[in-house]
């Protein structure tokens, strides 16, 4: 199984905080499911889940699969770029007076985009893209200049991805946000 990629969106505008029980009660989420994303989050597999927990793993597996089929968690594949002789990259795109949305898609169509998305804050639009050499980054970003709304671009070379070797935990996240 790839790495898994929380819908925070989701589970965050729907947090609540259930002190009666002292359980984390997000969208249907309680404390097991949550230890359970940590552990899916650094790449551990059902089995390992159940050791660490001290859990059956049927009552593992079947919270797993609750988790992917509710949408609260995703499967995705992760490409080793430096293996297929490629770079990846982050570029933020910031825009004056454009169509958020039409650039944002503009981007998407774009060869060697891997994803897109729109933020709120320093810049309006990341894009991930993977890019074989200077030339090709060159293009690219000469390409993203000229769509007409976008102001200015600052990119970025992804170097190397630490792993996550300690212990995340999603319930602080979730305890913060049942307050609000």
């Amino acid at each position: 199984m790839g790495y898994c990629i929380i819908d925070m969106a989701k589970v965050l505008n729907t947090a609540r905080n259930d002190e009666a029980q002292n359980q984390i009660s997000v969208n249907g989420l309680d404390d097991l499911d949550i230890r359970i994303l940590d552990l899916l989050l650094l790449r551990h597999k059902t089995k390992e889940i159940a050791s660490k927990l001290d859990k059956p793993l049927s009552t593992v597996q079947r919270r797993v699969r609750k988790l992917f089929e509710e949408g609260a968690v995703s499967s995705a594949m992760e490409l080793n770029y430096k293996k297929l002789g490629l770079k990846h990259g982050e570029i933020f795109v910031y825009l004056k007076n454009g169509d958020v949305r039409r650039i944002a898609n503009e981007l998407a169509l774009m060869e060697g985009m891997m994803s897109v998305s729109i933020h709120i804050g320093n810049s309006d639009i990341v894009g991930a893209f993977m890019y074989k050499d200077s030339a090709h980054l060159l293009e690219l970003t000469s390409k993203v200049r000229q769509i007409p709304g976008v102001d200015r671009i600052v990119w970025s070379e992804e170097i190397y991805k630490l792993p996550l070797r300690n212990e995340k935990s999603l319930a602080p996240v979730m305890k913060w946000t049942s307050k609000q």
